[in-house]
């Protein structure tokens, strides 16, 4: 276990120097995500994290369930409204798989046991709130969506709104790095993602649902043979 953990350090150490830059995003968002990886840019120093889809012909982020950790360059507070979106293919999960996790607080995006796409997280109280729909058949991609506007979170797939919460307080915050598909390079491998990521995006801003469709729209074929 501590070699792997020490495994997952080294990686983290080379990843922040690819993800200093921050590229434009898609046309169709409204702004410049704050901070995007795919497995294309990864691929430019760590092609052994990534591998092709025969399908499609992308190259997507390949996480193992067990090592797999990437930490954001910069600390950040998390801003009153946001947007955080992913392509993901989950396998079937050891644990919960963890795909993006705002850490000191750990509002977690995850796959848990069950196969739900959803949320964790904590209000400014130190109440937890779970923000989970129905179960999702594994080995198929999905395009996930969280959606925070100040008065709500709202979570989509495949460019359709499938849950939503109210807040009845603000959310947890805290000066902090993001981490994805796992809570932090020393999390129990029961919380790494188990699976292919692609296009991880953080807005600081709150993207409405014509624009998260329209992403979709656009990035399907990337993932799904029609």
């Amino acid at each position: 276990a501590l070699n792997r953990k020490k495994n997952c350090t080294m990686k983290l150490s080379k990843i922040l120097i690819l993800w200093t830059s921050v590229t434009a995003g898609a046309l169709c968002a409204s702004e410049a995500p704050w901070f995007e990886m795919s497995g294309e840019k990864l691929a430019q120093k760590h092609p052994q994290m990534t591998r092709v889809l025969k399908e499609t012909g992308t190259r997507v982020i390949a996480c193992d369930g067990k090592t797999t950790c990437f930490q954001a360059p910069q600390a950040a507070n998390l801003p009153e409204k946001f947007t955080w979106a992913v392509w993901f293919r989950p396998e079937v999960q050891p644990g919960n798989g963890t795909i993006l996790c705002k850490t000191g607080y750990h509002h977690m995006l995850r796959v848990n046991k069950r196969g739900q796409f959803g949320l964790i997280y904590y209000l400014a109280s130190n109440k937890i709130q779970y923000l989970f729909p129905e179960p999702l058949p594994a080995d198929q991609w999905y395009f996930g969506v969280l959606v925070c506007d100040g008065e709500r979170l709202s979570l989509y797939i495949n460019g359709e709104k499938v849950a939503q919460q109210k807040l009845s307080e603000k959310l947890k915050n805290l000066n902090s790095h993001y981490f994805f598909a796992a809570p932090a390079p020393n999390a129990d491998p029961a919380d790494h993602f188990k699976g292919d990521l692609d296009y991880i995006r953080i807005w600081n801003t709150a993207l409405n649902p014509q624009e998260i469709m329209d992403l979709f729209l656009e990035e399907e074929g990337r993932y799904i043979k029609k």
